[in-house]
């Protein structure tokens, strides 16, 4: 299935197709793995209007959607209240029971502006309340928060061996797994509004029904600027997707040591996460998780380099699950495909990129 906008015929990607049973994205080219036989689904990207879906379509055009509000009319919104009350109510808005979920890992690096690692793998998340759990997280008992099983790595490929640009430093953060969350967001960025020293804003920019589309911007008193924006339906209040960019640029320079041993500099600039949820029995599930980083520095050997990241997660199935967990599950200390899978295999539900197609063909 393609899809593309109705105007441009340009492809959207990261639509999402969700039926009663499992759910799909597009690739960057607009494509996604869809069966045939599917039927009644619906299909949804920011800005756009959600279209609903009887039998399967190769192609779908999507209408731009949303009426913006004038100028002149834009409302200041304040963000602090909506996210405390979001997280005040977090276990009546979002599903909080244990949740076995079958889960596509994609993580993609780029040295210099040139796609240097690429990973895709099937798997399977267990999570027990799907939010971090900070008492856990203090005692390390990252086990009772999340637990992730690799199945088989579809695809793996890179054109630097350096564990700088394709790993990880031996350090060890509980944003590691905090990450995974809406919740541990929600409340960092709770503790930065609640400091002093900070200035916000928010706007509702549009408004379709009960959807609010909505603006924000903090300057923290560390020198972080962070921007962002998230839909908030008001009947339910409850963010159903969520945007967030951290630029770093005011940072220092930071030293750090590669997992070989090696000394290098290390300047943070823009990290940005987006989490997205729908709708199940009255209770929001997520449905696709990204983390991604741009215009990063490394000074190695003397040398300036650039690099940038993409980790992104895509939930296709839910199911209510127990308390037990998963065995055998990765080991989250090292990067994701340094585990070993259990070579359970699954239906593809990957299409790749012309551009990720294009490396895996340069680098066999």
């Amino acid at each position: 299935m393609k899809i593309i906008d109705s105007e441009s015929l340009n492809p959207i990607k990261n639509v999402r197709i969700l039926s009663k049973s499992q759910l799909f994205y597009t690739n960057d080219d607009g494509f996604a793995i869809v069966p045939e036989t599917l039927e009644k689904y619906e299909i949804s990207a920011p800005n756009y209007q959600t279209e609903n879906i009887e039998k399967f379509k190769s192609e779908v055009r999507l209408k731009r959607g949303y009426k913006m509000i004038d100028e002149v009319k834009i409302t200041n919104i304040d963000i602090k209240d909506i996210f405390n009350n979001v997280l005040k109510n977090y276990s009546n808005i979002y599903y909080d029971k244990p949740s076995l979920y079958d889960i596509i890992y994609k993580q993609k690096n780029f040295y210099d502006n040139t796609l240097a690692f690429l990973v895709i793998a099937d798997a399977k998340l267990w999570s027990k309340t799907n939010q971090y759990n900070f008492r856990q997280g203090l005692n390390k008992n990252f086990d009772e928060i999340l637990q992730i099983q690799l199945n088989s790595i579809k695809h793996i490929s890179k054109n630097r061996t350096d564990s700088i640009f394709t790993g990880k430093t031996s350090e060890f953060s509980h944003e590691i797994v905090g990450n995974y969350f809406f919740n541990y967001e929600l409340s960092r960025l709770m503790g930065i509004l609640k400091s002093g020293n900070n200035k916000s804003l928010g706007t509702l920019t549009s408004q379709e029904g009960s959807s609010q589309f909505i603006n924000f911007r903090i300057k923290a008193a560390n020198g972080t600027n962070i921007s962002g924006n998230f839909t908030y339906n008001t009947l339910n209040k409850a963010i159903s997707r969520f945007e967030v960019s951290y630029d770093q640029s005011e940072f220092p320079i930071l030293k750090k040591t590669s997992v070989d041993g090696r000394q290098f500099d290390y300047k943070m600039r823009i990290a940005s996460i987006i989490f997205e949820f729908y709708v199940k029995d009255g209770k929001y599930i997520p449905s696709q998780y990204n983390f991604s980083g741009d215009d990063f520095i490394v000074i190695l050997d003397g040398q300036k380099h650039t690099k940038k990241f993409n980790r992104q997660i895509t939930y296709n199935t839910f199911t209510p699950s127990d308390n037990i967990g998963l065995n055998p599950k990765i080991d989250l200390v090292k990067d994701f495909w340094e585990n070993f899978p259990n070579n359970e295999q699954k239906p593809d539900a990957v299409i790749l990129s012309e551009e990720e197609a294009n490396f895996l063909n340069i680098t066999k």
